[in-house]
C-alpha cells in the first residue's frame, strides 16, 4: 500500500485522535508503520519496550491483531500482554487486505486488576512506579465505548480508500506466496515448492522476496513461524511441543533453538511471562 496526499492523511488521523482520544496508526499491508498521530509513543508503552524480549511480544501481539483481522476480513480488538485493549481494522481493497487502521494503548476498566499484575511481573521497583503512574495517562474506557471505537476505526478504513488517500500497489505474485506461506506454516516450505507452485525460477523467488518482503524467502517464513509460534505460546494452553509441529517443527529441539535466537528467550520462558 501507498499514500496520496499525505498532509491531507496526516489531518485525518489528527483529527480521529482529536475525537477519540486514541492513538492511531496506518500500517501498510506488511505491518509496516505509515503514519499514527501523535508521533511520540505513550510513555507506558516505550518503557514496557525498553526491555528487548518485551519489545519481541509487542511486535508480536501487533503481528496477532495485523493476522486476526485479515482472517476475519474484518476488525480486531483484543488485549494485549501488558493487558492494553487495541483495535485492528482492515483496509480491503478487492477482497484483499492492503494496510491496516490501527487504534490503541487505551485501558477497558475491566482489565485494571490484569495491567497491574502484568506490571507487577517488572523486576525493578523503580519501573514498576513509573509505568504505574504513565498507566494513569492513558485513555480508560469501558467495553461499550471501547466497541464505539472499533466501529468508528472500520468506517474510516473505508474512507481513506474512497477519498483515494491510499491506493493499492504490489506485485499479485508476492500477495499470493504471502497468503500461501501463512495457510501453510505448519507444512514443509521450501523453495521447491514454492517455486512449483507459483510458476517461477529460484532466481525470481528471491529476487521477489527481496523486493516485497525485505529479506530472503527462507528467512521471510522463518520469521513468519516465529511470530505464529509467540501467539501460540501467549495462549498458554499448548505444548511447546505442539506449538513447535504448528509452525512447521517437528523436532522441537531445534524449534527451541531457533526460537532463542529470534526472540532472546526460549518458548518456556515466553509462555510463563
Amino acid at each position: 500500500m501507498i499514500t496520496k496526499q499525505t498532509e491531507k492523511l496526516r489531518q485525518v488521523m489528527k483529527d480521529l485522535y482529536l475525537s477519540t482520544e486514541v492513538q492511531c496508526a496506518l500500517f501498510d499491508e506488511k505491518g509496516r508503520i505509515i503514519c499514527e498521530y501523535p508521533r511520540e509513543m505513550v510513555a507506558f508503552c516505550g518503557r514496557v519496550r525498553e526491555l528487548p524480549e518485551l519489545k519481541a511480544r509487542c511486535f508480536a501481539c501487533d503481528r496477532y491483531g495485523f493476522d486476526k483481522a485479515k482472517a476475519n476480513q474484518g476488525t480486531c480488538t483484543y488485549t494485549c500482554h501488558m493487558g492494553l485493549t487495541e483495535c485492528v481494522a482492515p483496509i480491503i481493497k478487492k477482497g484483499t487486505v492492503i494496510g491496516y487502521l490501527m487504534l490503541g494503548q487505551t485501558v477497558a476498566t475491566e482489565n485494571i486488576e490484569e495491567i497491574h499484575k502484568a506490571i507487577d511481573r517488572f523486576p525493578v521497583e523503580e519501573h514498576r512506579s513509573q509505568l504505574c503512574e504513565e498507566l494513569k495517562e492513558l485513555p480508560h474506557f469501558s467495553q461499550k465505548k471501547l466497541r464505539a471505537i472499533a466501529n468508528v476505526a472500520q468506517m474510516c478504513t473505508s474512507y481513506l480508500w474512497l477519498m483515494d488517500l491510499i491506493t493499492m500497489r504490489g506485485n499479485p505474485t508476492a500477495f499470493a506466496i504471502e497468503e500461501y506461506i501463512t495457510a501453510h506454516l505448519a507444512e514443509e516450505l521450501s523453495v521447491e515448492r514454492l517455486c512449483k507452485e507459483f510458476g517461477i525460477s529460484k532466481t525470481s523467488l528471491y529476487l521477489l522476496s527481496q523486493e516485497h518482503f525485505g529479506t530472503g524467502i527462507t528467512l521471510y517464513i522463518r520469521g513468519r513461524r516465529m511470530e505464529k509460534a509467540m501467539q501460540l505460546l501467549e495462549e498458554k494452553s499448548m505444548p511447546i511441543s505442539d506449538v513447535a509441529q504448528a509452525v512447521g517443527y517437528m523436532d522441537a529441539n531445534h524449534f527451541t533453538r531457533v526460537f532463542k535466537q529470534h526472540t532472546g528467550c526460549t518458548p518456556k520462558k515466553w509462555q510463563k511471562t
